[in-house]
């Protein structure tokens, strides 16, 4: 698992400060590390060796390896083209309908489970739209 925003202070060397007791000028600077967090992400040994694209190299890993092997997936470039739209559309509603289509992926079965492949993979992580009265 990638770092909490907790560990990747820990990892910057950054004392980790009482939220409450923050001054302007130092809840500014919490907010810069903050943003560089979710810039390079909390994955330790692409924080470690930067020169290196490792996150491509992981990415590639998971959807090649750890889903299109591993559920015997015939259609990977629907399956990366499905990754690909997820991620350019992060916090987005899509609609498995709606997914089916703009992948142009033969059910809405076949969406459901990439979606599902990707998610037990922890390549993304789905929130669903609940209706509670």
């Amino acid at each position: 698992m990638p770092f909490s925003f907790e560990e990747f202070l820990r990892f910057k060397n950054v004392l980790i400060p009482n939220i409450n007791s923050l001054t302007t000028i130092k809840r500014g600077e919490l907010k810069q590390i903050f943003r560089k967090y979710l810039e390079k992400g909390g994955i330790s040994d692409a924080l470690k060796y930067p020169d290196i694209s490792l996150h491509k190299t992981l990415y590639d890993d998971i959807l090649y390896r750890d889903v299109a092997t591993r559920y015997k997936v015939t259609n990977v470039k629907a399956l990366k083209e499905l990754a690909f739209y997820l991620m350019s559309n992060i916090a987005s509603l899509v609609s498995y309908n709606k997914l089916k289509e703009t992948i142009k992926l033969g059910s809405v079965n076949t969406v459901i489970n990439y979606v599902e492949y990707l998610t037990t993979s922890w390549l993304f992580l789905l929130l669903t739209n609940m209706l509670i009265l």
